[in-house]
């Protein structure tokens, strides 16, 4: 994979599968209305290149009002559905202002599906606050800091999360920032034993 890297962005081309172009099309409607967003979990791996099945791909907004969601309600369900409400009222009341996702997808598919949830815990807002810019075939969205992913995906501790950890640490190893990947996984209470032998890291 050829990455291209400047300040805060990646740049890449590849044959988009069925997630990417999912990905992208919310992304260009979060974008349109101006709510900051990222794209975080298990989506980042398989955005750069990680081969494995998902039913679904992880998003967390900022926290808005009311008013702007039902604004952002109308532009989404131009395109998509969403599953688990069908008013913008009860979306925002019953799930986001809750702490709880909303799931859209296309129309008529019940996977994959993209999770929306407002970031709300430290590292949510860790996420929010220093969003990593992808140019992917000329087309953009943001994921969280590739060290809080790759310490996140560590702490959930499945064999498919590990392999996602390191999958990313290998891809990204020489770019990685060391104390912030130790910050983040502190912050999560990773031992850094665990770490390192997830990631193979001394």
């Amino acid at each position: 994979m050829d990455l291209r890297f400047t300040r805060r962005r990646i740049s890449f081309s590849k044959e988009l599968n069925e997630l990417d172009r999912l990905a992208l099309d919310f992304s260009a409607i979060l974008r349109r209305q101006r709510v900051h967003h990222v794209f975080v979990a298990g989506y980042v791996a398989i955005l750069f290149g990680r081969s494995r099945v998902s039913e679904d791909i992880d998003v967390l907004t900022e926290e808005i009002t009311a008013t702007r969601f039902g604004t952002l309600w109308n532009g989404l369900t131009r395109r998509f559905e969403c599953q688990n409400a069908s008013t913008p009222e009860t979306a925002f009341r019953d799930y986001l202002d809750d702490g709880l996702a909303l799931r859209f997808s296309p129309p008529g598919q019940a996977i994959p599906n993209v999770e929306v949830k407002f970031g709300r815990t430290d590292t949510h807002k860790w996420s929010l606050r220093e969003p990593v810019e992808v140019v992917v075939n000329r087309r953009r969205l943001a994921i969280g800091p590739m060290e809080l992913q790759i310490a996140y995906k560590v702490w959930l501790g499945s064999d498919k999360d590990n392999e996602d950890a390191r999958h990313l640490f290998r891809l990204f190893e020489e770019r990685l920032r060391r104390a912030e990947l130790i910050r983040a996984l502190r912050a999560l209470k990773v031992p850094l034993e665990k770490a390192g032998e997830v990631l193979g890291w001394p």
